[in-house]
């Protein structure tokens, strides 16, 4: 009887452990996630620790986050300063359950974390000298309440890149236009859901809601392309939708596609788009609640101010508790940003250093001048930049040598300054450039093969950071015009939106 009553005993500690996994994932499209995710949740943290390493070592090391948001800016870059006992930590700026975030240190790791209560992360430089990581591996350890299921979907991460090498490349290659595009995309993704259900199985099913949920996500996107591009509707929406229980690149992507469905195929004007009130209306008339909050979390802009005045039209028809705590919260953050703008550029100016944008480099025959940032903060620099070139409408640029599409912008943006200067027009071309993986050589001589003119400041990823921020940037390229009057512009130049001496002559004007 002893016997059997332990073996009952511990059939029940499995049944409620199971209860409480089961338990323990509740999506954001749940309406059960208001129950959870109290006023009482705390910001998880994450805390770091470098072994082995010498105090030199320590301040040229340099710890690097892209924050994933349900929203825009979907990504936001973070530099962590590390201390000289080799700790760091940073705190997360919400309290969303399983918040993405790509974490670099210097050139010896990169992991993609899964942030929920909090994680320990230890290094041994020692190791990681011998052999970088991808993800995870020797030198690099997952620890605190959130270690299990990080060290879980990071090696989840390789087995896909190893059983399913080719995955991503067929999916991209697919034509939208493909009569047989649905039948492809079905193949291919019972192929990785086989996959997913052989990791689980190995793996205890731990993260099975988000594995299982990040692949529905990423079908059902790619599903809704197809439906956009044959401007096909569908009777019944629950085809659509899947749960969402990580804030991540995969869910952010299929909450934008079922905007971009709503906005597209269920509004039939430009001006019930452009109407927030309808739109607002429709997106609720089409999904669940907690779904419609989140697609409600799409409507954007690249404009602070207008970002500002959507979030105030969308915070009080918000159907869940959790989602008008988030808007409040970015409500406040989007004054301040706001306020700040403002302060920057109608405050008093320091003419006394009003030549000085950094440390001079050189002149070159392209007409490019080049400097290094000699400001310790985004917000010194800007002021520096806008007093250096009082009267005159200055086009911001932010960039990075390795990033693609800024490269390619480069030739249109060389063209238009000429334009600017056959009219004599009171226009100066500043571009800003992150160390944040470059170096000044390599700065230096991707001007000189761009053979790009203007005004180049070779910035510390920090200070870059902060001026993504401050414009609502969501990476590079970000665009910012400084008026004449102060005033800064975040929206009418962009990657999509390109600008020529049309644009920047009504600028003036204004």
């Amino acid at each position: 009887m002893k016997g059997l009553h332990l073996i009952v005993n511990g059939l029940l500690v499995l049944i409620s452990h199971f209860a409480y996994a089961q338990d323990a994932f509740i999506a954001l499209t749940d309406i059960k996630f208001d129950d959870r995710y109290d006023e009482g949740r705390q910001n998880p943290v994450i805390k770091g620790t470098i072994l082995n390493a010498t105090e030199n070592e320590l301040k040229q090391l340099a710890v690097s986050l892209t924050l994933v948001r349900p929203n825009e800016p979907t990504q936001v870059n973070n530099s962590i300063r590390i201390a000289a006992d080799g700790s760091f930590t940073y705190i997360l700026p919400s309290v969303l359950p399983y918040q993405q975030i790509w974490f670099s240190l210097g050139d010896y790791v990169y992991s993609c974390l899964y942030i929920n209560e909090g994680l320990n992360l230890t290094f041994d430089l020692e190791r990681l000298k011998k052999q970088k990581v991808y993800m995870l591996g020797e030198g690099m350890e997952f620890s605190g309440k959130d270690g299990e299921i990080n060290r879980v979907l990071n090696t989840y991460i390789l087995y896909n890149k190893k059983h399913l090498p080719d995955f991503y490349e067929n999916l991209y290659n697919l034509k939208v236009e493909d009569l047989r595009f649905m039948e492809k995309t079905d193949s291919l993704f019972m192929l990785k859901r086989k996959i997913d259900s052989q990791f689980l199985v190995e793996n205890r099913n731990i993260a099975q809601h988000i594995i299982e949920s990040e692949t529905e996500n990423q079908f059902l996107s790619t599903k809704i392309k197809y439906l956009l591009f044959h401007k096909m509707e569908i009777t019944d929406i629950t085809e659509l939708l899947a749960p969402v229980y990580a804030v991540t690149n995969e869910s952010g992507e299929y909450l934008r596609y079922l905007y971009w469905y709503t906005n597209n195929l269920k509004l039939h004007s430009k001006e019930e788009r452009r109407n927030r009130e309808i739109l607002f209306f429709k997106i609720d008339s089409i999904f669940p609640p907690a779904f419609a909050d989140l697609v409600k979390l799409q409507v954007s802009s690249e404009d602070v101010a207008e970002q500002l005045s959507i979030n105030k039209d969308m915070v009080t028809g918000l159907k869940t508790d959790w989602a008008k705590r988030y808007v409040t919260e970015e409500i406040i953050i989007l004054k301040t940003k706001s306020a700040k703008i403002q302060g920057l550029l109608t405050g008093t100016r320091d003419n006394a250093g009003a030549s000085k944008i950094g440390k001079y480099l050189k002149s070159t025959d392209f007409n490019a001048s080049m400097y290094l940032n000699e400001a310790k903060t985004g917000e010194e620099l800007l002021k520096s930049i806008q007093a250096s070139f009082p009267d005159k409408l200055i086009i911001l640029n932010l960039w990075a040598t390795w990033c693609a599409p800024c490269i390619q912008n480069m030739p249109h943006s060389k063209n238009v300054q000429q334009q600017v200067a056959k009219e004599n027009l009171p226009v100066t071309f500043v571009y800003l450039c992150t160390d944040g993986g470059s170096s000044e050589s390599v700065w230096q001589n991707k001007i000189a093969e761009l053979e790009q003119p203007g005004e180049h400041i070779f910035v510390q990823n920090e200070q870059m950071n902060e001026l993504l921020t401050l414009f609502n940037g969501k990476g590079y390229p970000t665009y910012a015009v400084i008026k004449p009057n102060g005033q800064i512009d975040t929206k009418t130049i962009n990657l999509n939106r390109s600008f020529d001496i049309h644009v920047l002559q009504k600028l003036l004007k204004q």
